[in-house]
Parts: structure tokens; sequence; C-alpha cells
């Protein structure tokens, strides 16, 4: 006898919460320089992810910050 195991694609909002976890990851490792450039565009949509509810993207968020905004502080 056979077994089927049938399993669901990821959810359009798992996908999207994936793909915001990879652009952070990347941006940990951007030129720190091309980084502090768009900091001002960059800011304001970090600082709203900080409540997201996904611990990865907010893991990916906390290794940016420690990774690109540390070399900003006195």
């Amino acid at each position: 006898m056979s077994t089927t195991l049938f399993v669901q694609p990821p959810s359009s909002s798992h996908r999207h919460w994936s793909l915001f976890q990879k652009v952070l990851q990347s941006m940990s490792f951007m030129n720190n320089k091309i980084f502090r450039r768009h900091l001002r565009e960059f800011y304001p949509l970090l600082t709203k992810l900080v409540c997201c509810d996904q611990m990865d993207v907010r893991g990916a968020l906390g290794d940016l910050f420690q990774a690109q905004l540390k070399a900003l502080l006195p």
C-alpha cells in the first residue's frame, strides 16, 4: 500500500516575509558607505519592521542593525 503525502505550498504571505528576511540579510553585508548614503530612505521602513510578528524577519533586522548601525554610534 502506498501513501501519498500532500504538501501545501507556502502561502503568499510566507513568501512575502521570506523575501523581507532575505533582503535584510543582504543589506547586512552591503557596503557601509552605500548603506549610510541611503539610510534616510531605509530608516523609516526598517523601524516599522521592529514590530513585525515574524521572528525570522526580526532576527534578520537585528543582525542588520548590529552590522550597519553599530558603526554610526559613538
